[in-house]
């Protein structure tokens, strides 16, 4: 069994010993299997498989935490002499089951189990665990340990981080004969796990992800082992493309891209395309108003697209052109007038100034001018953005403070 991201914890129980005879500047616990964990009823295979030992007993279990797993109870715990096995090991615990006594159940002796606590602690751990006959293991869903059926003499041992509380979960698999496992958790006093072929994974860890301890690239694909783990992808594959957006996951490395994301940059194109064509995967430059200039470049990403210029509505006539900024003269006019204003003279000011700046520019010659400040006293407009659209309808009082009726003459 080996730990996948070096946070497995406990498997069985809740117990915590400080250790004696230590220095005072660390605190030595210990978390052992006991009656304390929580179990379910066994689940019972078909029928027997007599090839389990390679069949059942590889790292992903048929039988997982979301299987069907009823009436929730604590484990039964037996004592440190209970099983053969217990006096053979390094490290002492109480054996649990998740029945009464540890005889095995079901068609040939074999059943699934599942046991689950909670844990708390901080810094690295040893995790020892001994199970009949194979174990995964997980730390809030991520599966962190796998016991083979074969590594049992002695127990494996696991490298283990944690850094608060954690839901721990376990599912055995019994192959006949006797049931349940054990496990002893310590804080690491001095405990190094090799890792032979230094791709940044342990030899036990190397067993869980189903890599070479001897190759530090097992797949040949040009990323060490313990990179692909890191990111993400899968270290036994070459040429894989994890997100499938025409990048490898080693051109992934290259680039600088995320492996599990198509679109790194999030701007609307995938990351293979965007080698493809020359632009920075990295470097988010969509183009979100669709003016033909890329986010990153342009001044006004959410550009007014109309082939006119109108204000409230009005159409002036006026080409709304573009400039090298990818502002057009909407956009202009709805920067420099899109307050509120406190009638509708004022806003026909704001855009008559907005305007004649833009004639000054060159932007606009003189009847253009004319056309868009027409169409700004045509346009009813008052208090509101010209973005908005919205016509002013509140009352206007006279100077007596009698208010004016619309539509009606005197």
């Amino acid at each position: 069994m080996v730990a996948k991201n070096k946070v497995f914890l406990a498997l069985f129980g809740a117990a915590a010993i400080f250790a004696s005879g230590v220095s005072s500047a660390q605190t030595v616990l210990t978390y052992t299997s006991d009656n304390s964990v929580d179990t379910w009823d066994p689940i019972f295979p078909a029928a027997a498989d007599a090839n389990w030992p390679t069949t059942v007993c590889t790292t992903v279990p048929s039988v997982g935490l979301n299987a069907n797993w009823v009436n929730p109870h604590k484990a039964s715990a037996f004592g440190t002499n209970i099983h053969p096995w217990q006096g053979a090991q390094s490290f002492s615990a109480s054996w649990i089951n998740a029945w009464s006594n540890i005889t095995s159940q079901g068609p040939g002796g074999h059943n699934w189990t599942k046991y689950s606590t909670e844990v708390s602690g901080t810094g690295s751990f040893v995790l020892n665990l001994l199970a009949d006959n194979c174990s995964w293991i997980y730390l809030d869903g991520t599966l962190v340990g796998f016991q083979g059926a074969y590594s049992t003499h002695p127990a494996p041992s696991y490298p283990v981080a944690m850094n608060g509380t954690h839901t721990l979960e376990f599912v055995i698999f019994d192959g006949g004969g006797l049931a349940g496992g054990m496990y002893h958790l310590q804080t690491n006093t001095g405990t190094v796990f090799e890792d032979t072929d230094g791709d940044g994974l342990t030899d036990p860890e190397e067993v869980l992800y189903s890599t070479d301890p001897l190759n530090p690239d097992t797949d040949g694909d040009g990323v060490s082992d313990g990179d692909e783990v890191a990111r993400g992808t899968d270290p036994t594959v070459s040429d894989l493309d994890s997100d499938g957006d025409g990048l490898t996951d080693l051109q992934e490395v290259l680039y600088n891209t995320d492996p599990l994301n198509p679109d790194t940059d999030g701007d609307g194109v995938s990351d293979g395309d965007e080698v493809a064509q020359g632009t920075d995967p990295t470097v988010f430059d969509g183009d979100s108003d669709g003016d033909g200039l890329t986010d990153d470049v342009d001044a006004c990403v959410n550009s007014i697209l109309s082939t006119t210029v109108s204000i409230n509505g009005v159409d002036s006539g006026v080409a709304n052109t573009t400039n090298a900024m990818g502002c057009n003269i909407a956009d202009l006019l709805d920067s420099a007038c899109s307050g509120d204003f406190k009638n509708h003279g004022q806003f026909v000011s704001c855009v008559t100034h907005a305007a004649t700046e833009l004639r000054k520019a060159g932007i606009l010659n003189n009847s253009e001018r004319s056309a868009i400040v027409k169409a700004a006293a045509k346009s009813g407009k008052s208090g509101k953005s010209e973005k908005s659209g919205k016509s002013d309808k509140s009352d206007k009082s006279d100077k007596s403070g009698k208010s004016k009726k619309s539509g009606k003459s005197k």
